[in-house]
């Protein structure tokens, strides 16, 4: 060639502007790598398909396909949904197009490798000339935040429908929930015991030091447990097991106090129900066989060190004349009376214990103890009314012996005080006898 023509264009401005295009990308890219979710483009052709121009590197992470499977055809996108929710999904992808209108959706997908995650997408809407949309906007794991939601709102309803009072409270102790079985347990309206201490339910029963010593364990061992008695709005009395745990942040600085009351009353009442079912005679209400055998060891103990006992059988005279005549109900009425007046007549600290029918058993603990016998015998003699009207008379015929050196222990007692029984009932009756064991007789006294 000879000659050649051409021109020299200054593109100075435009490798410029595609330089820093390249570093606005490249910035993007670096961005869109940061962020804990996926930033996207996302087009929905005016034909309904729907393709990712941008889409973070993220996205096989979180979704589990590659960014370049879906710069043209979302198919890979749409292939991990899980089944349950693609309809969903698509359904709200089409509202959006229709309406040209932000997208915003929570849904799950299938990742091959970790299995079923919950997906929270957003998206804002810039409509084009061609009438196609486009949107801008991120996706972000929120399985686990779902899964804390979920574990919220079951621990609310838990919380709610326990049949369990439960109270917390701040660090200061400051009442902060409670829930509403805590209201009918306490007569409180749950806005009345916000920010109160829960010393507003305290009985007065227990002392300083049961409640100092309940929070040395709680900042020792980070729990509490046992018994307490409250007191209801109403003022009545009540019996809590209680149940208390520390919460604490991360820096091991105590948060709360939890405390869980379960109303123990009833039971309580059962197990004094049961308890004197075990110890007393369910007719008169007099200590029984097993709690004089208790009473007895402990009589016998006090004796050793000096404390003077007697021991003391009665069986009442005529009494099954009654009960043959009038009916055992009657014959049940006249032990009760009998019970009562002869309880009235002891000391405190002494017993009448009821071994059956109509044997009894008094120990008693002075060292006179005459006088006590004879106002047995006299209540004994008082008659009784019985339901018709009637009166019904018996008399008792005790045996006593007391307590001495060279005893052996309450057996013992128990067997001489029967045989003193037996001398009484065959010297006429109405009447006590005191063992005499320094001449193998026996001791009588008639009343006067």
């Amino acid at each position: 060639p000879e000659w050649m023509f051409g021109t020299h264009i200054d593109v100075s401005d435009r490798h410029r502007a595609e330089q820093e295009r390249g570093e606005a990308l490249n910035r993007l890219r670096q961005l869109s790598d940061s962020v804990p979710g996926v930033l996207f483009e996302c087009r929905v052709e005016a034909d309904g398909r729907m393709v990712f121009p941008y889409v973070g590197r993220q996205i096989d992470e979180l979704i589990g396909c590659r960014a370049e499977d879906v710069v043209d055809d979302a198919t890979a996108f749409y292939a991990r949904l899980h089944p349950d929710d693609r309809a969903q999904v698509i359904e709200e992808v089409r509202r959006a197009k229709d309406a040209l209108q932000d997208w915003s959706a929570s849904f799950r997908v299938l990742h091959p490798v970790h299995g079923e995650r919950r997906i929270r997408g957003e998206a804002r809407c810039q409509a084009q000339p061609d009438g196609a949309g486009e949107w801008f906007g991120y996706l972000q794991d929120e399985t686990e935040a779902h899964r804390n939601q979920e574990w919220l709102r079951l621990s609310a309803r838990v919380f709610d429908a326990s049949q369990e009072g439960i109270l917390v409270t701040d660090a200061e102790v400051r009442i902060v929930d409670a829930n509403p079985a805590m209201e009918a347990l306490t007569g409180y309206a749950r806005h009345a015991l916000l920010g109160r201490n829960p010393s507003v339910l305290r009985s007065g029963r227990h002392d300083a030091a049961f409640f100092a010593a309940m929070y040395t364990k709680l900042q020792h061992d980070g729990r509490w447990q046992g018994e307490m008695w409250n007191r209801h709005r109403s003022g009545e009395i009540y019996v809590v097991k209680v149940s208390i745990s520390t919460v604490r942040d991360e820096s091991g600085r105590v948060e709360h106090y939890v405390a869980v009351f379960t109303d123990v009353s009833k039971l309580m009442a059962q197990r004094d129900h049961f308890s004197s079912l075990a110890n007393f005679d369910a007719l008169t209400g007099l200590p029984n066989r097993r709690l004089l055998d208790d009473r007895l060891h402990q009589a016998v103990a006090n004796a050793r060190r000096g404390k003077p006992l007697a021991v003391c059988m009665l069986d009442l005279d005529g009494f099954k004349a009654v009960n043959d005549s009038a009916g055992h109900a009657e014959g049940d009425r006249l032990l009760v009376e009998l019970a009562q007046r002869m309880q009235h007549t002891l000391r405190g600290g002494e017993t009448l214990a009821r071994l059956g029918g109509d044997e009894f058993v008094l120990l008693l603990l002075d060292g006179d103890f005459r006088p006590a016998l004879e106002r047995v015998l006299e209540v004994a003699r008082e008659p009784v009314a019985l339901s018709d009207g009637t009166l019904a008379r018996v008399t008792a015929s005790i045996g006593a012996s007391r307590w001495r050196h060279g005893v052996e222990g309450g057996a013992q007692l128990l067997g001489e005080a029967d045989q003193a029984l037996y001398r009484a009932k065959r010297s006429g009756k109405n009447l006590w006898v005191l063992h005499a064991p320094e001449d193998g007789t026996a001791a009588e006294r008639q009343p006067g």
